[in-house]
């Protein structure tokens, strides 16, 4: 849902500035055929199995990506790969993705862009999971973290909270 809002908006913004400019645009591009690396993206694996990549990293995104995964996959669930920056609304995260989790592998990634992008401590991830009924580990190893989520029996594997996470798997898938 939020991809084709996100069209929409970046072809009327387009039109206005053609219009203005007395610019053509080439409407030809079909928006269902895009595939925006890190956005709903799905990886069809070799069992069979799906592995979906999403970024959202806050509690409207995720509200927005668990939306658009409801629509594609009605009553099902995933396992989730799940490390979020430090400061972001962890809770709210949770609370959010809890409809589709079968479970949580709690991890974490290390970046920086001239300064070092912190992590939220994958523990705390863990702990407020449980706290709410969510079945959740800690593997703050990311290939190993990786390893679980893609040898887990779900057909649905999720890797979501980050970026910076996305990033980094995607250098080893």
């Amino acid at each position: 849902k939020f991809q084709i809002r996100n069209w929409n908006l970046a072809l009327k913004t387009c039109e206005f500035i053609a219009k203005k400019d007395k610019l053509t645009i080439n409407h030809k591009l079909n928006p269902s055929s895009l595939v925006i690396p890190g956005r709903m993206e799905i990886i069809s694996l070799n069992n069979k199995s799906s592995l979906i990549m999403d970024g959202a990293h806050n509690a409207q995104k995720m509200s927005t990506f668990v939306d658009s995964f409801c629509a594609l996959y009605p009553n099902q669930k995933a396992t989730i790969l799940l490390a979020l920056k430090a400061g972001k609304e962890y809770e709210e995260v949770i609370n959010n993705l809890k409809p589709i989790t079968e479970s949580i592998i709690a991890t974490a990634f290390s970046a920086s862009q001239d300064t070092p992008i912190l992590c939220l401590d994958p523990e705390i991830i863990a702990r407020y999971a449980q706290s709410i009924g969510i079945d959740a580990t800690v593997t703050t190893d990311l290939h190993e973290a990786y390893n679980q989520l893609i040898a887990s029996t779900v057909s649905i594997k999720l890797i979501t909270g980050s970026f910076y996470l996305n990033g980094q798997i995607r250098a080893f898938i």
